[in-house]
């Protein structure tokens, strides 16, 4: 169940209610994703009403650092039933409006939506702005991962599924054998 919590095989619905451009920028962003991994990525756009991730426009981030332009606040989930397990995330992706006295462009705004993504997928961050995971030059977005990130997130997703299967695997044994 902590594999699937991290790996989502049932997907996780996201929204931008209430904004439209948000939503198209959130579109694009879930394709970019698609495209650079292969179609894998357990995102879908929902209807507000079903979205386990809500995607928002904010003045302000809560307690974070001044250059902080993006905020994911995730919660995994997992129940058990007797036999089946579910598991899940939910939570919300805040963006800022702008960062000192100036609106984040449209551009600027996908590349910390595909950042904040990216922290959903399980990359970490990192201190180059070369990178999507890292901080961004404003007037400079980045339009999508790396070759590294991409395949980060592909093999990552590989290895738990395999790790998965062979849990699942061994459940199944006899009991009785040690």
């Amino acid at each position: 169940a902590r594999l699937d919590s991290i790996l989502l095989p049932q997907g996780i619905g996201l929204a931008a209610p209430g904004d439209e451009d948000l939503h198209s920028i959130l579109v694009a962003a879930i394709e970019a994703w698609r495209d650079s991994t292969g179609g894998d990525v357990p995102f879908r756009v929902v209807a507000p009403a079903r979205a386990e991730m809500v995607v928002r426009r904010v003045e302000a981030l809560p307690a974070r650092g001044p250059d902080a332009l993006g905020l994911i606040d995730l919660s995994r989930n997992m129940r058990w039933n007797g036999s089946m397990h579910q598991a899940g995330a939910s939570g919300s992706i805040s963006i800022v409006r702008g960062h000192d006295g100036e609106p984040l462009s449209r551009h600027e705004t996908f590349h910390v939506l595909m950042h904040e993504l990216g922290h959903l997928l399980g990359l970490d961050d990192t201190p180059s702005s070369e990178r999507l995971m890292g901080p961004m030059r404003r007037g400079a977005p980045l339009v999508g991962p790396s070759v590294q990130e991409a395949t980060a997130v592909m093999r990552l997703r590989e290895n738990l599924r395999a790790r998965a299967a062979k849990v699942r695997e061994y459940l199944k044994q006899d009991p009785g054998v040690p």
